[in-house]
């Protein structure tokens, strides 16, 4: 449902929501009222779990006394260094009247169901940030109004541990087709470019490996006679290397092998 908002005083303004609610906002048009939006939103445990990731741009920007949080379906856990009553002065300031400190819990709108919250005493220090993969549900949280706008005391974000992966600097070129709709002729593109490139007059042998990422619905084997048609697949691959029964140069191996054979 989308909410129409009328404008009545434009500096420190003030906003009046077609429910009738009167929402404060800075000069810029932020919300700094943030608790009572996000109440709305509080239908899951994943909907808890993006609000802290905003919050915290992607837990980069935790707040000084917070080691980490980490949200499951039966629950979140919080680990911190601080008094505790600083680690409730946060989650209020995060959730609104949604969080309760007498019971720390997280009333959700879903069957007025509540989400507990664990607060575990640990060290001052932080936790080293894991790889970040390239993910759009992640990526997304990196740079908010939210984070940097804060007016808890911000720490910055480590760097020296942070296990990124190393820059392509060798090897083949890599062209990926993508898009984020379906439908758009992502397999037709990919296709036509391999045909043109194989068709092309140089000397030489050309190798093109081509991979398939769609999950759900992959079409590159359809292009492909009986023939010429792999017997592995890219799901197949990635199982292998997310648990190799005999190492990743195994698997690495076994696929090339398969994929020399078409």
């Amino acid at each position: 449902m989308e909410v129409w908002w009328k404008l009545y005083r434009t500096h420190g303004c003030r906003l009046r929501s077609a429910f009738g609610e009167d929402l404060e906002l800075d000069s810029r048009g932020v919300e700094m009222s943030l608790g009572m939006d996000v109440e709305r939103r509080l239908l899951t445990w994943l909907d808890v779990e993006r609000t802290l990731k905003q919050e915290t741009a992607l837990w980069s920007q935790l707040p000084a006394g917070i080691v980490s949080v980490d949200c499951f379906a039966s629950g979140m856990e919080v680990r911190h260094s601080s008094a505790p009553a600083i680690v409730d002065s946060w989650l209020e300031r995060v959730f609104g009247a949604a969080y309760q400190t007498s019971s720390r819990t997280i009333q959700l709108r879903i069957g007025e169901a509540t989400f507990p919250v664990e607060l575990v005493p640990d060290s001052d220090e932080k936790l080293p940030i894991g790889r970040r993969y390239p993910l759009w549900r992640d990526v997304s949280y990196l740079s908010t109004t939210e984070a940097s706008e804060s007016e808890v005391e911000i720490e910055a974000a480590p760097t020296a541990t942070e296990d990124m992966p190393s820059a392509w600097t060798g090897g083949p070129d890599l062209i990926s087709f993508h898009s984020f709709k379906g439908g758009v002729g992502r397999t037709t593109a990919l296709m036509t470019y391999v045909a043109a490139c194989l068709n092309e007059n140089s000397a030489g042998t050309k190798k093109i490996l081509v991979v398939d990422a769609d999950l759900e619905a992959p079409g590159v084997s359809f292009w492909l006679d009986a023939v010429n048609r792999p017997t592995v697949s890219f799901v197949q691959l990635v199982e292998a290397l997310h648990y190799p029964p005999a190492g990743l140069s195994a698997s690495l191996d076994y696929f090339s092998q398969e994929l020399r054979k078409t």
